[in-house]
């Protein structure tokens, strides 16, 4: 069978990229224009004055004054558009413009806005594509387009919070239930970029930095319109890991990026990159951002600011986000559109409409030919790291054979449960802890924290080698460790009953994106109802990773008797 990737080298070389370069849905602030009618008008008229400044110096003219109140307008010329419509049944206003690149030939720029009153709420829909030809080699120029900046300071834009370009520092223990509440909020769209505060002091530190590795203002200002910033200092961090679980820390001058769509019961946390002092003071970037390469700070915060431009633009827009120019021109072309069919008035409009459509579909056929081919040399580099991950399984399986026990007896059976994230190494391969999990048992109770890793031990060896390689020996052997443990096995819950428990009993699959792992057997030991003294290990066994997934523990999870 082909692969996708051995599918693309077959195809034709296409004659341009079209390269989505940053894009936004937001909600217009109320502060400043508490009614929703004046700030969608405030916001039209910024968007019809930027198209105005640029259409006045490329071609020495001004938009027509019916457009300032809404009226539909289009100048098409020298290759070059300026164009709005009004959907009024959709209380949708909505202009597209599109320019020649000022320094690369044969690149061309094409901007999308819409605002579409809701009710009370004002959305806006911003998107920027750039078109190159198949052989250019210069980066695409990554920018915020300057309407959002004015739109931002004029109007205001909120994504969950207000977006300010202003770091929000972060003071009292209430402030972390607020950041959790924005960090997990599935309606947030931009990344939250978290600056921890460097420890001690400089004369004690291996570099000299300031006591924010990058200075939240200016990071505050740079990422205006792409990220949210958050100011951790040190005392808070504390409370933040206690809180959240050692999976989820950043201290020491670390930055951490949290994205979208952030579920801190299922997610994955390197998902969430994290870089720590050391590497930010060494860090070193080329790239859009600098034809120059630049080292340390700088460098870092410039590749942090080309990746919010990736994180922002790379999320695939809804298509009720998409009600954009050629949408509404189409819409209205066959609103308008009289009954009779044999009049050259109508065929005109229909000739315009089929036109429109054509535009549309070239410029959505260009866009996923991009996202295609992107996509397809993701999958070849994901089939070289698949590959060579089998192949380190391998030579580790093969090391641990030949260690045999001597290599179980080493490895240590803590006091508590706070280590088992770190802990986990020495079952790498065998078996996986949900981030869930980590957390649950960072926060428990439980009296006989060294039985947990037992019981862990147990799965990653006994269990995993009876499902391996099967046999009664291997069984007798397992159940032989349950009886010492004291131990006992069983199905999680019933399927009668699962539908009633929601999503407690599945995970994310560690290595596969999108597959859910129900977590349909568990080990338990106690049936007092205190969970200090009852355990249960929730867990499954991918036959295909030959790996046990353990994703929730020390306690029960829901059942009807719970």
């Amino acid at each position: 069978m082909r692969s996708p990737v051995d599918s693309v080298r077959g195809v034709a070389a296409r004659t341009r990229t079209v390269q989505g370069t940053y894009q936004l849905s937001a909600t217009l602030g109320s502060e400043q224009f508490p009614e929703a009618e004046k700030r969608f008008e405030e916001a039209r008229s910024l968007a019809l004055w930027w198209m105005n400044r640029r259409l006045k110096s490329e071609l020495g003219r001004g938009i027509p004054p019916p457009a300032w109140s809404g009226e539909p307008f289009e100048i098409d010329q020298h290759g070059q558009l300026y164009a709005a419509v009004t959907v009024p049944d959709l209380n949708l206003w909505t202009c597209r413009l599109e320019h020649d690149d000022q320094n690369v030939a044969a690149r061309t720029w094409s901007v999308d806005l819409a605002l579409r009153q809701v009710g009370s709420e004002v959305i806006l829909v911003e998107r920027t594509l750039c078109v190159s030809p198949a052989t250019c080699i210069e980066p695409a120029p990554l920018n915020v387009p300057r309407i959002v900046r004015d739109l931002i300071t004029k109007v205001g834009l909120n994504d969950v919070v207000p977006m300010t370009g202003r770091p929000w520092h972060l003071k009292a223990s209430s402030d972390l239930e607020l950041l959790e509440l924005l960090l997990s909020d599935t309606s947030r769209l931009l990344p939250v970029v978290m600056l921890t505060e460097a420890d001690g002091s400089a004369a004690d530190r291996t570099y000299k930095v300031e006591r924010f590795v990058l200075d939240p203002v200016t990071v505050g200002k740079d990422l205006l319109g792409l990220a949210h910033v958050v100011v951790m200092p040190r005392n808070l961090g504390f409370e933040w890991t206690n809180r959240m679980g050692k999976a989820w820390f950043a201290f020491n001058g670390a930055v951490r990026t949290f994205r979208p769509g952030l579920s801190f019961s299922n997610d994955d946390p390197y998902r969430h990159p994290l870089a720590k002092l050391d590497d930010i003071v060494l860090w070193e970037y080329q790239g859009a951002l600098s034809t120059e390469t630049l080292s340390g700070e700088p460098a870092f915060q410039a590749f942090l600011k080309q990746k919010m431009f990736q994180t922002i633009a790379s999320r695939p827009l809804q298509q009720e986000d998409t009600l954009f120019y050629r949408y509404a021109k189409v819409r209205g072309l066959s609103a308008g559109t009289p009954p009779r069919v044999d009049a050259s008035p109508v065929e005109q409009e229909l000739r315009l409409e089929v036109t429109e459509l054509r535009k549309q579909l070239d410029e959505e056929k260009g866009e996923k030919d991009y996202v295609y081919n992107y996509s397809a040399d993701l999958e070849e580099n994901l089939q070289r790291v698949e590959r060579e991950r089998f192949s380190l399984r391998a030579q580790l399986e093969a090391l641990r054979d030949g260690l045999g026990a001597a290599a179980r007896e080493q490895i240590p059976l803590p006091s508590s449960l706070l280590e088992l994230e770190d802990w986990q190494r020495h079952v790498a391969g065998q078996l996986w802890i949900a981030p869930r999990a980590i957390t649950a048992a960072s926060k428990s109770g439980f009296r006989d924290p060294q039985l947990v890793f037992e019981s862990l031990l147990l799965l990653a060896n006994e269990y995993r080698q009876m499902r391996i390689r099967g046999g009664e020996d291997l069984r007798a052997t397992y159940e032989s460790a349950l009886r010492r443990l004291k131990l006992s096995e069983a199905r999680s819950i019933s399927e009668s009953r699962l539908g009633e428990q929601g999503e407690e009993y599945y995970v994310n699959h560690p290595f596969l994106a999108g597959k859910r792992v129900f977590l349909e057997d568990h080990l338990r030991r106690g049936t007092d109802r205190d969970q200090r003294n009852t355990l249960r290990v929730y867990f499954a066994w991918d036959r295909q990773e030959q790996l046990v997934i353990v994703g929730w523990l020390p306690s029960h999870l829901t059942t009807r008797n719970s």
